[in-house]
């Protein structure tokens, strides 16, 4: 079987800007736009998937907290709210800001 000539290939770039990118514990919380959240627990990839092509969008504005291992991370339009140790379904938070529309 040939390979796909170069020209058909979807180039793509699965690694988010570092500024995006919270970990707590052994999850890694990846703001790819203010609405837009990534979590993955474990094993970590930055490969593009069938979904997202690319996650270096635009730098996303986040403020980050940690007190006693609570995790707080803002963006513009959410609060993460993360605490490190205790499983997904218990420690992980996401609540909107309140703000409707695109």
């Amino acid at each position: 079987m040939e390979k796909l000539p170069e020209y058909l290939r979807i180039h793509t770039d699965g690694k988010a800007l570092e500024s995006n990118i919270v970990i707590c514990g052994d999850i890694r919380i990846t703001a790819i736009t203010p609405r837009l959240i990534r979590i993955e627990k474990g094993n970590w990839t930055d490969r593009a998937s069938m979904t997202v092509l690319h996650r270096d969008f635009c730098p996303c504005e986040l403020t980050v907290s940690n007190r006693n291992n609570v995790w707080e991370i803002h963006t513009e339009e959410l609060l993460i709210t993360c605490i490190a140790g205790v499983d997904l379904a218990d420690g992980l938070t996401i609540q909107s800001k309140g703000r409707v529309g695109f």
